[in-house]
């Protein structure tokens, strides 16, 4: 179907059209209702030990690198269980039960203890506490990364604040009651202050107004292909029903032909000679009967119309 005809199919059907933009508007609303603004915190700290390994060199038992990245892990998932997670959630202000933790801490090497598991949000709004343990192309790092997120960026950095905080005083209790002395002690060190912003998320006003724009374009397809459907069906069915009617004349043509009686027939291969030279024309007329039935004046008659065929 060419551009100008898909044009005034479309406008002979305008209110097919006019009726297209409803659902396109609703789209594009229910999408854009379903944007949202949400506050994301981050914090971050180093597992070391009493004497950094940073800067000291030597050889200390339980103090390289791999176990401390083991131990990173291992404290990652403490900071998002029970009892330093309600603690946190306390600090920063909110119920226990509304603060949703993930743990995906990277894993350390064999044996090095559990990693903590990974828990799916609820809700994309949802307040969730994420700690991991970030790896490198030369390996992974003691160091404990928190994200969090919350419904303003101000909660969210309180979360991220309160998160390290909450680990650091349940080292210190653990250790305190199991009488361990400080310079053998795991030291978090943390590595900045928390920061937080606020991101929008959901589908942008764009994305919306494309999706409505290729809703009306897909019903308005729909309505061009409804009226080639259609258009197409009454058009096959007119040269069906017209090609019965020719198959209909032609058998009554060849009917009426092979319906000419014997004396008919006669007369009309006597009126046209083979030859083709006769110059008289006769108009004949059915015959009334045959010779038996006929009058000596229609047999006369018919005798002198044979003999004006043939001279």
């Amino acid at each position: 179907m060419e551009f100008v005809g898909a044009l005034r199919v479309l406008w002979r059907y305008r209110v097919l059209v006019a009726l297209s933009v409803i659902p396109a508007v609703a789209v594009v609303l229910v999408l854009a209702h379903g944007r949202y603004t949400v506050g994301n915190g981050a914090a971050s700290a180093l597992v070391d030990t009493y004497r950094s390994q940073t800067v000291d060199l030597g050889a200390q038992t339980g103090s390289d690198i791999q176990t401390l990245v083991a131990r990173a892990a291992l404290l990652s998932s403490v900071m998002t269980s029970s009892p330093i997670k309600d603690e946190i959630a306390l600090s920063a202000g909110i119920r226990p039960d509304r603060l949703i933790s993930v743990s995906t801490a990277a894993p350390g090497p064999p044996g090095a203890g559990a990693t903590g598991g990974q828990v799916s949000a609820p809700s994309p709004k949802a307040t969730t506490i994420r700690a991991t343990v970030p790896e490198l192309q030369s390996g992974a790092i003691p160091i404990i990364v928190v994200k969090t997120q919350a419904p303003t960026a101000a909660q969210a950095q309180r979360i991220a604040d309160a998160s390290f905080t909450a680990l650091i005083a349940g080292i210190d209790t653990i250790a305190g009651n199991n009488s361990v002395a400080k310079p053998d002690r795991l030291v978090v060190r943390r590595l900045g202050a928390a920061t937080a912003t606020t991101v929008q998320k959901g589908p942008s006003i764009i994305a919306a107004a494309a999706a409505g724009v290729a809703l009306f374009g897909l019903l308005c397809l729909l309505i061009l292909g409804a009226y080639a459907l259609v258009h197409g069906w009454r058009r096959a069915a007119a040269l069906e029903r017209g090609a019965l009617e020719a198959q209909a004349e032609d058998a009554d043509g060849l009917d009426a032909t092979n319906g000419l009686g014997p004396d008919q027939s006669s007369l009309f291969d006597q009126a046209v000679p083979s030859n083709g030279t006769s110059n008289h024309v006769v108009t004949l007329e059915p015959a009334a009967g045959t010779e038996a039935d006929q009058t000596p004046a229609e047999r006369t008659q018919r005798h002198g119309e044979l003999g004006a065929v043939h001279p």
